[in-house]
C-alpha cells in the first residue's frame, strides 16, 4: 500500500500530505476530542494554517471531495482566526461547528 491514503495507517504522520501540507496524524485537543490534522508548510502559502477534521478519520474521508470538486473531507483554518467549513453530505461542518 506504501503511501496511499487508503493504508491503515493513514494518521500516523507518515502518510499522505504534498508539498504545501503535512501528512495528516491523528491527535487529541485538550478537552479530549479526537481530530485529524494536517499543517502548512513553513516557506508555503499554506504556512500557519491547519486543516483538520472531527474524529480520526482515514485518508479517504480526509482528503474527499463534493460534486464539484472541492474539498469537503476537513474544515480549514487559515492562522489569522478564520475558518471555512466544508459541508458534509447531511450540511453539517466537518468539525461539527
Amino acid at each position: 500500500m506504501g503511501n496511499s491514503i487508503d493504508t491503515p495507517n493513514f494518521g500516523n504522520g507518515e502518510v499522505g500530505g504534498d508539498r504545501s501540507y503535512t501528512a495528516p496524524v491523528h491527535g487529541t485537543t485538550e478537552d479530549g476530542r479526537d481530530v485529524t490534522v494536517s499543517f502548512g508548510r513553513d516557506g508555503t502559502r499554506q504556512e500557519g494554517q491547519t486543516l483538520i477534521a472531527d474524529g480520526h478519520v482515514s485518508g479517504r474521508d480526509f482528503y474527499s471531495r463534493d460534486e464539484n470538486g472541492r474539498s469537503n473531507g476537513h474544515d480549514h483554518a487559515d492562522g489569522k482566526g478564520n475558518m471555512t467549513n466544508r459541508k458534509k453530505p447531511d450540511g453539517s461542518s466537518v468539525f461539527g461547528w
